[in-house]
């Protein structure tokens, strides 16, 4: 008899153990934002921020700021949620006209730009310097920005492949 109380209770204790386990993998899922599974995520500054943005934004030369790169209207900037304290930015394709010669710019994703609560209603989007490699070109810069009342104000660079000069954009979004 007392073996079938140890044996039945081996089975309550290891059926209790399945349910708890299958119980965390509910939670790990649900607590994925894009396909990233990090806690933190979850009410989290990355979130307050996170979403697409639509608005205008115009375009420098630092090395020429007096010439003139006409301003882009309708622009679309995505920020995506990975960690609780930082966030992914797409950023949009960019062509411009220089002295009759068409650049384009390639769309391309900063990661892990570190963001934090300001005061109720504004975020700060860190300060953060990127390298990438696309199409076999480099492309570095650097992103700074805020997010106050719903509205996006982010300034980055990019020096793309043997571009001599440095572009400087500045976006702001709509409401």
């Amino acid at each position: 008899m007392k073996k079938l109380n140890l044996i039945v209770a081996a089975l309550m204790f290891g059926l209790s153990m399945l349910i708890v386990s299958c119980g965390k993998e509910n939670d790990a899922e649900e607590n994925k934002v894009d396909g990233v599974e990090d806690n933190d995520v979850v009410d989290s500054v990355a979130l307050d921020v996170a979403a697409t943005y639509v608005g205008n934004m115009d375009v420098k030369l630092q090395e020429m700021p007096n010439v003139a790169i006409p301003s882009y209207e309708n622009m679309e900037f995505r920020i995506v949620a990975v960690r609780g304290d930082a966030v992914d930015v797409a950023f949009p394709e960019v062509s411009y006209d220089l002295s009759g010669r068409i650049m384009v710019l390639p769309s391309f994703t900063a990661t892990y730009i570190p963001v934090s609560k300001q005061d109720a209603g504004s975020y700060r989007i860190g300060q953060k310097a990127y390298e990438l490699l696309i199409d076999d070109k480099s492309l570095v810069g650097s992103v700074q920005g805020t997010v106050e009342d719903g509205v996006l104000t982010l300034d980055y660079s990019i020096k793309y492949g043997s571009m001599p000069m440095t572009l400087l954009f500045h976006f702001v979004s709509n409401k």
